[in-house]
């Protein structure tokens, strides 16, 4: 165990000291089945599943109103998926989606489509009523780095300046 707490440490020290990447850690608000976080969408508090099998970041359908993001629907926006109950489900893509994870804007391709399964099974066992799915296309992208035993997620903000 103690070389497993050496590991992660020295990574983490090695991510910070030796790239030109810079992090920003953001507490993991849940984490009994898959790690839960609180976010912004469109500068409202949400709540979302960081699900590393999840290929894209989905918001759900159903709170499009709430958070003021628009679905296309037009069949040049959409794509079929497999989904959560084992049927084909058409996904949306969507616009006027501003996401911020703590204080770092994160820029993708949004999807949308009906999360109602996912959000009232998580209500019911960990009491927490998510709007969407972090998916690996973001967790790529911004290098997330998730740490369990300190339940929390470290996030690549920005390149650091170099001196030069």
């Amino acid at each position: 165990m103690k070389r497993i707490i050496l590991v992660l440490s020295l990574t983490g020290f090695f991510l910070t000291a030796f790239t030109n990447e810079t992090y920003e850690y953001v507490t993991i608000v849940d984490w009994q089945f898959k790690p839960i976080i609180k976010v912004e969408v469109n500068g409202k508090s949400a709540y979302f599943l960081v699900d590393t099998g999840s290929d894209m970041t989905i918001l759900h359908q159903n709170m499009a109103n709430r958070y003021d993001f628009v679905p296309l629907l037009t069949s040049a926006s959409q794509q079929k998926a497999l989904g959560l109950s084992g049927k084909v489900q058409t996904i949306h893509r969507v616009k006027n989606v501003e996401l911020i994870i703590g204080s770092t804007p994160i820029k993708a391709l949004f999807k949308t489509y009906d999360l109602s399964g996912v959000v009232s099974s998580l209500r019911d066992r960990v009491g927490v009523r998510i709007s969407g799915i972090i998916g690996s296309d973001v967790m790529k992208r911004y290098g997330f780095i998730i740490d369990y035993q300190k339940q929390t997620i470290a996030i690549k903000t920005k390149v650091k300046k170099s001196n030069n």
